[in-house]
This record gives structure tokens, C-alpha cells and sequence, in this order.
């Protein structure tokens, strides 16, 4: 499985509806297959593969009036630990969702994606943790208009 071999490189961990956050930033509105997520009864944890935009900037290039650079997108794991038991609510049947929030409260993790897809997890102690690996899949392009003053005033 091709999963076994890929490597990861930063992991986010969070244990609170409080820290959700810093997970949903990066996997919000990412698409992914609902017939890759995975149960691992050994190590009770149900692994979500997608992938996200990295934060590293590549290509910068100023222009006269804009400026243009690339972000890496790059495989990662969305894995929730400690798992008893957990359902996936699918009535749209398409097969694949994009994450919208991610909750955690009085046992479970809950996932709402759209189209509308719910995933349920019920949980000993909740921690999810965003494995994100060092293989990019593609990057994407990305710009800004230059302010007509240059680089005066930014930061305030």
C-alpha cells in the first residue's frame, strides 16, 4: 500500500474544539475520496488522505505592479486517535467531499464536509493530528497587485 511509504514531515496535533483551528486552516475545503478514508483497529485510529497547500513560497517574482509566487501542495494525513467506533453519512452518494469544520466535543469528532457528509467518530480522548508530508503533488500559482507606494505603510 502506498500509503506505508510515504514520509512525513510536520504534524499538527490538537485536543480541543479551542485548537481546532490550526488543523482547519490547512484542510478546509479539500477535497478528498471517501473510499480512501481508513480504520486501523490496531492502532485505533481513522486516517483521512488528502492533500493541502503548504505554507513554504516558492518562484517570488516582483513585477511592475504585481507580484507572483507558488505554493506547494503536498500529500497529507488527516488522522483522528483513540477511536471506538465511527459512521460516515453520505446521502448525496457522489463518493468524495471537501471538509467544512471540524468539531470536538462530549466523546465524538464530528466532520462536516460538502456535499453534505457527515463523519462521525466517537472517541476515548480526543486528538487529531494533521501528518503532512514532504511529497508535492503539484503547486499553485498565486499573485498580489503591488501597492502604487511600495512597500510604505504595510503593518499598520
Amino acid at each position: 500500500m502506498l500509503e506505508k511509504f510515504r514520509t512525513h514531515t510536520a504534524k499538527v496535533v490538537v485536543t480541543s474544539m479551542q485548537e481546532v483551528g490550526r488543523i482547519l486552516d490547512y484542510v478546509h475545503d479539500r477535497v478528498f475520496q471517501l473510499s480512501a478514508v481508513r480504520f486501523d483497529r490496531e492502532r485505533a485510529a481513522l486516517s483521512i488522505p488528502l492533500t493541502i497547500v503548504a505554507d513554504e513560497v516558492t518562484d517570488r517574482k516582483k513585477h511592475l505592479f504585481f507580484r507572483t509566487w507558488r505554493n506547494p501542495v503536498v500529500n497529507a494525513d488527516l488522522v483522528i486517535k483513540h477511536v471506538i467506533d465511527f459512521s460516515i453519512k453520505d446521502d448525496a452518494q457522489i463518493g468524495k467531499a471537501s471538509i467544512n469544520t471540524i468539531e470536538i466535543k462530549d466523546g465524538m469528532v464530528v466532520i462536516n464536509c460538502d456535499p453534505p457528509v457527515e463523519i462521525l467518530v466517537k472517541v476515548l480522548s480526543a486528538e487529531v493530528e494533521l501528518q503532512i508530508s514532504d511529497n508535492v503533488v503539484n503547486k499553485i500559482f498565486r499573485f498580489a497587485f503591488a501597492s502604487p507606494f511600495g512597500q510604505r505603510g504595510e503593518g499598520r
